[in-house]
């Protein structure tokens, strides 16, 4: 991507974020990744809204974000009816915070698993997390809306991984961490459950 930043009217939708405020598991956030869950929230409760008002836009002033799979997501988005809100909690806000710093410390690569070889169905339930599960990985500038719709647009993902976890219906709670990275850049982990 262009090292440009993304023009768009920021203004925020007090439906999404008033519930958010009053969430321990949002408060304890910085507001970098507050601003990630009050996107992904924005981008469930009205998938098709969302995609027109921001993803269109970004790919407007990104044209290489265009291809295959923005295809796919203009197809998809118009099957994804409006989606519960996430609620962030405290227990996937930690699980998150560790692997993003195993990530950012070079103790892992850019992969699900941790260190030690730990897989991401071991790290949930050794964490109390049982059930359904999804994470998220990004890695690129510290913006919360780029990094929502880079992973909806799963550019160059097989299977659009990224987009299937952020709109899946049952995964209802979610947990954040939003790091620098030696190299630079900007490591997002994203870890969603069932309640």
């Amino acid at each position: 991507m262009l090292d440009k930043p993304f023009k768009i009217n920021l203004a925020k939708d007090t439906a999404v974020l008033n519930p958010l405020k009053r969430s321990p598991g949002y408060k304890s956030l910085s507001a970098l990744e507050q601003e990630v869950i009050y996107w992904l929230n924005k981008a469930r409760l009205n998938p098709e809204g969302f995609y027109q008002d921001y993803v269109v836009p970004f790919v407007q002033q990104f044209p290489e974000a265009r291809g295959r799979e923005f295809n796919s997501l203009s197809r998809d988005i118009k099957t994804v009816k409006s989606l519960p809100p996430l609620e962030p909690v405290e227990l996937l806000n930690k699980v998150a915070a560790i692997h993003a710093k195993e990530i950012v410390s070079g103790k892992t690569g850019f992969t699900h698993a941790a260190a030690g070889g730990k897989s991401f169905e071991q790290r949930m339930k050794e964490a109390g997390v049982n059930g359904c599960a999804g994470e998220n990985l990004y890695e690129g500038k510290d913006d919360a809306l780029v990094a929502v719709i880079l992973l909806l647009i799963d550019k160059d993902v097989n299977g659009y991984g990224h987009r299937k976890v952020i709109l899946h219906p049952m995964l209802n709670t979610v947990g954040v961490s939003f790091l620098a990275s030696n190299s630079g850049s900007f490591v997002l982990v994203q870890d969603f459950s069932c309640k």
